[in-house]
């Protein structure tokens, strides 16, 4: 997912507040953006091309939010969808985060607001794949000079099942523990070039 070149799906009855975000997203964030105003178009677009992130209504007229989630992340798993309800409530919330969405908006929202959980969720994107691409490379070379996971601990600091853990995706690294491991097999990775703008997403 590039910054600017995000594709964002708008699924949401309300042809006014579509036409809006269509407007607002285009102009404001410099995405892509397509716009739908019930599920089973939705499901369409989603069979025929890539989105990034998915703006789904709550209540559609042909089903509702929880359960397009659901759906939503059979046909297109690696979509980020935030919720976007005129009815919000705790019970609500806590359903559609449990069913796979990643943010949750109360309507009406400020134009601020969408266009910065927007701007969050493309920067922990971008940030998770090259995560995703140092924790391939660091057990790659690992392997390559021929150490273990224990002899990788010893050198660098970290305990092995930290390295461990990062090299098979199940935590994300900081910076701070990725360059510990780059110093230790005598390589460099290029991280702060990449990451240094977004190191306060990146958890320790």
């Amino acid at each position: 997912m590039v910054f600017d070149k995000a594709n964002i799906l708008v699924v949401d009855d309300d042809q006014d507040l579509s036409a809006y975000l269509v407007d607002l997203l285009v102009k404001k964030g410099g995405y892509k953006v397509s716009a739908v105003t019930n599920f089973n178009d939705s499901l369409s677009k989603l069979k025929n091309d890539i989105f990034d992130i998915i703006l789904l209504d709550l209540k559609l007229p042909d089903i509702n939010g929880s359960q397009g989630i659901t759906e939503i992340k059979i046909v297109s798993p690696h979509s980020k969808i935030i919720v976007l309800t005129g009815f919000p409530s705790v019970d609500t919330a806590v359903s559609t985060m449990k069913n796979g969405a990643i943010d949750y908006l109360k309507k009406p929202f400020k134009e601020e607001e969408i266009l910065e959980i927007i701007r969050k969720t493309i920067k922990f994107e971008f940030i998770n794949d090259i995560l995703t691409n140092m924790a391939q490379k660091i057990r790659y070379i690992r392997k390559e000079k021929g150490l273990t996971i224990k002899q990788l601990s010893a050198q660098s600091g970290l305990t092995e099942s930290s390295i461990s853990m990062i090299e098979n995706g199940k935590i994300s690294p900081s910076v701070a523990t990725l360059n510990k491991i780059a110093m230790a097999l005598s390589v460099h990775f290029g991280i702060d070039e990449y990451c240094y703008p977004y190191q306060n997403y990146l958890s320790g």
